[in-house]
């Protein structure tokens, strides 16, 4: 009698997907540091010599000759704002990057399509608010290491601890304390994404951070609201510990082609999705 084997494999990280698109190299040669997408699909970049590109839909356009900065972020067309080393801030005045202030050096700026810029002073990471003439500091005690901004405009940070705070009318309020992130993406006051110290991906749920899929672990995540009002759908992306790249379904991973993997990636509220590879490599999902 022959023996039957049965052999259970379990995919606790991406399952296999059909995609129709693929990564393509753009403006291959250009080594990209960082991309930022406006809700209106403006998209940015700084490269390898900390020079501000301006994607034209064909090739990386310089802004501005000499132009250097370590950070950008960028709501939209219309509102785009950018830190130099010196953490001197820049914003983007149609033609030219000019300095709306220079009391206050940062360390981070983040903006929201609506032209809400939030940021981290770089002498004590104190958060501040851009009021529209001045930096002003919403309270003394808030201390953040890295900030977010959704869409809509709310404000997200992960403190030294990795704790989540999120702001709320007048205050950073905690979201589900004990929990401890070593990575954050948000698309809104509701939608967030993360990764804990274990790799294991997270997401904000009825107000509270649960496990995506237990088991499933990256080490990069990216979410977008795609579509307007109640049709708006989250967008949410991963880079697994191997690199390769998956999306969301509702309830597993999807991979992308086989063997395309990248070390960020930047998602855009028109779909769109750009990565960048192992060799700084900047390459749209298309």
């Amino acid at each position: 009698m022959k023996k039957l084997f049965i052999v259970a494999l379990t995919l606790t990280f991406v399952q296999l997907g059909a995609f129709a698109q693929k990564w393509v190299k753009k403006s291959p040669g250009t080594q990209i540091l960082q991309i930022t997408i406006g809700q209106d699909g403006t998209t940015w970049a700084l490269d390898i010599n900390k020079s501000v590109l301006k994607w034209d839909g064909k090739k990386w356009e310089a802004t501005n000759k000499g132009d250097s900065l370590n950070q950008i972020s960028c709501g939209s067309a219309a509102h785009c704002w950018g830190v130099a080393s010196n953490g001197q801030v820049y914003n983007w005045k149609v033609k030219a990057w000019a300095q709306p202030n220079l009391s206050d050096f940062l360390k981070q700026i983040v903006v929201s399509p609506n032209g809400t810029v939030w940021g981290l002073r770089s002498s004590d990471f104190q958060v501040l608010k851009w009021n529209g003439t001045k930096w002003m500091e919403k309270n003394a005690a808030d201390k953040m290491v890295t900030l977010y901004i959704g869409a809509d405009g709310t404000p997200w940070g992960l403190d030294k601890e990795g704790q989540v705070w999120k702001w709320v009318s007048t205050k950073w309020v905690q979201t589900t304390p004990g929990t401890i992130l070593k990575q954050l993406a948000v698309a809104n006051t509701n939608v967030a994404w993360g990764i804990d110290g274990t790799g294991q991906v997270m997401k904000f749920d009825a107000g509270k951070w649960i496990p995506a899929n237990p088991g499933d672990k990256a080490k990069y995540i990216a979410v977008s609201m795609v579509g307007s009002g109640n049709l708006a759908k989250a967008n949410v992306w991963m880079i697994g510990l191997d690199g390769q790249v998956g999306k969301w379904d509702g309830s597993r991973w999807a991979k992308t082609n086989e063997g395309d993997k990248m070390k960020e990636l930047f998602l855009g509220s028109d779909g769109s999705v750009w990565g960048i590879d192992d060799n700084n490599q900047a390459c749209k999902f298309e």
